[in-house]
């Protein structure tokens, strides 16, 4: 990497590569709304509660809450397995701040909070995985973001691979407007 790409990349922030905030389920529905979201747009599903963000369904919940205890996704909802505490980084922070703390949090994805709190998008390991400035990253945060992009790969694979699971009566509920979630962040 030149001095120019390297000086670019260092400047990047959580704005620069972050997605929209991806698809939402209420906290009571059930979690195979939530995988008919995942499968449907490759994408985390944020669970909510009227206009609050209360946690994340990932791929990691699924295969370890659900599959591996055999539980049918129709019969539990999506508050039964979710992650609560949803880590966060803010809209400026920069790429490599954004790596340490999925490092620090052994997180595969990130809320981004605006300055109101509010959520305005998400990071996950292979946004930060495109554009990170490895140089500027320990030889350990390397480490563990090449292990942790193996592993969430694997369970990609594992949770989806031929498996379905039928839809809820209706199909999936959908949100016409992108609620305004309120997002009570913890203090660093």
């Amino acid at each position: 990497m030149t001095s120019v790409e390297s000086s670019r990349n260092s400047r990047l922030t959580a704005a620069d590569i972050m997605r929209g905030a991806g698809e939402f389920v209420h906290i009571d529905h059930a979690v195979s709304e939530a995988i008919v979201h995942m499968a449907d747009n490759d994408r985390n599903v944020f669970v909510v509660d009227g206009d609050e963000l209360v946690g994340v369904i990932t791929d990691t919940d699924i295969a370890e809450k659900c599959e591996a205890k055999s539980l049918n996704p129709n019969d539990i909802h999506a508050g039964e397995i979710m992650t609560p505490c949803i880590p966060y980084c803010r809209l400026h922070d920069d790429v490599t701040a954004v790596v340490r703390t999925m490092k620090d949090l052994d997180a595969s994805l990130l809320a981004v909070l605006d300055d109101q709190d509010e959520m305005v998008g998400e990071v996950i390991l292979r946004d930060v995985e495109r554009c990170a400035d490895t140089d500027a990253l320990s030889r350990d945060e390397v480490r563990w973001l090449r292990k942790r992009l193996r592993k969430t790969k694997a369970l990609r694979g594992e949770a989806t691979e031929g498996r379905s699971f039928p839809r809820t009566s209706g199909g999936p509920r959908r949100y016409a407007v992108r609620p305004k979630l309120r997002f009570k962040a913890p203090r660093r």
